[in-house]
């Protein structure tokens, strides 16, 4: 497809409309260079047990999110929003959704200075958790293969793991509810 943005997320996250807000905002920014740099936008889940059917209106995600819903860790990334410069023929053939996928992405990018946004502020992903809550996969048998991948290619040390605080850029809401993106000073373990 010929689009500005690819997105892609784990199977078990739920959007709002706070996803594509958030995402016209990024495309309408005047202080990030679009044009010459990849962008990534990525960010937290919020897990929610037991999401019932009826519950999956924006409005109702957004009231369930609030009222029994817990932001997940900051390692913890679900979904990617790439642009067309992304350069997926660098990218190790990685199992979206296993361990090590979210962490060394983040990574990769940050380490090469591609716009990387933080948009857990501004952008809701409910993550539907049931009987095994945040342990659904954590069982399956190939739950090691992006780790050792990376081994095999000797591609962990390059970049370690970072999480949503190493992003540079941040979606955050002005007091009236309006989304903007600012720079932020990451911590000193981001930094290589």
């Amino acid at each position: 497809y010929n689009t500005r943005l690819y997105a892609f997320a784990n199977g078990d996250i739920l959007f709002t409309e706070s996803l594509m807000d958030t995402l016209k905002v990024v495309l309408a920014s005047r202080h990030l260079p679009l044009d010459v740099k990849p962008l990534l936008v990525m960010g937290q889940r919020t897990n929610v047990r037991w999401v019932r059917p009826e519950e999956t209106s924006f409005s109702n995600l957004t009231r369930i999110s609030k009222e029994r819903g817990k932001l997940t860790w900051v390692n913890a990334i679900d979904y990617f929003v790439v642009d067309r410069k992304f350069p997926w023929i660098d990218i190790p053939d990685l199992v979206i959704g296993r361990v090590w996928y979210d962490n060394w992405l983040v990574s990769y990018c940050i380490q090469r200075r591609f716009i990387v946004i933080d948009a857990t502020k501004t952008l809701l992903a409910v993550h539907q958790t049931g009987k095994a809550g945040i342990s659904e996969g954590s069982h399956r048998p190939t739950k090691w293969y992006n780790l050792n991948l990376l081994k095999r290619l000797r591609l962990v040390n390059q970049t370690g793991r970072r999480d949503v605080r190493c992003a540079p850029w941040v979606t955050s809401y002005t007091r009236t509810r309006q989304i903007y993106i600012r720079y932020v000073r990451i911590p000193k373990n981001c930094v290589q």
